[in-house]
C-alpha cells in the first residue's frame, strides 16, 4: 500500500516536471505532440486504444496529431473533452488529478495554438 502511495506520488511529481519543461519547450503553433502528453497518453491510454485494441475505433498510437487539419484537430478536440468530463479513462485511478489537468493543459495550448494559427 505505502510503495504504491510513493509510486503515485512520483509519479504526479514527474507529471508536473516533465508537463513544465514541456511547456517551456513547444513554440507557439506547433503540431507536433509534446514530450510529456505522449508519456500520459501512453501511460493511461494505449492499453485500451493502441493498434491491438482500439476500443472505440481510436487508435491513439496512430493518430496523427497533425493540428493544422481541421478534421484531426476536431478529433483532439473530442479526445480533450474526454478527459475533461472525466469521462476517460473510464477508472478514474488512472490519472491523479494533477495528470489529468497537466494533460488537458497541454493537450488545450496545443490546439489553442493551432486555432490561433489558422485566424
Amino acid at each position: 500500500m505505502q510503495q504504491s502511495m510513493k509510486r503515485s506520488s512520483l509519479l504526479s511529481l514527474l507529471t508536473v516536471l516533465l508537463f513544465i519543461a514541456g511547456a517551456l519547450m513547444v513554440p507557439v503553433g506547433a503540431t507536433e505532440m509534446p514530450a510529456p502528453l505522449g508519456v500520459l497518453l501512453e501511460q493511461t491510454c494505449y492499453d485500451c486504444h493502441d493498434d491491438a485494441l482500439a476500443r472505440g475505433d481510436l487508435e491513439l498510437n496512430a493518430l496523427p496529431f497533425t493540428l493544422d487539419d481541421h478534421d484531426l484537430r476536431e478529433r483532439w478536440v473530442y479526445i480533450y473533452d474526454r478527459i475533461q468530463k472525466e469521462e476517460m479513462p473510464p477508472d478514474p485511478t488512472d490519472l491523479t488529478t494533477e495528470e489529468r489537468q497537466a494533460f488537458l493543459q497541454l493537450l488545450g495550448d496545443a490546439i489553442l495554438a493551432a486555432d490561433r494559427a489558422d485566424v
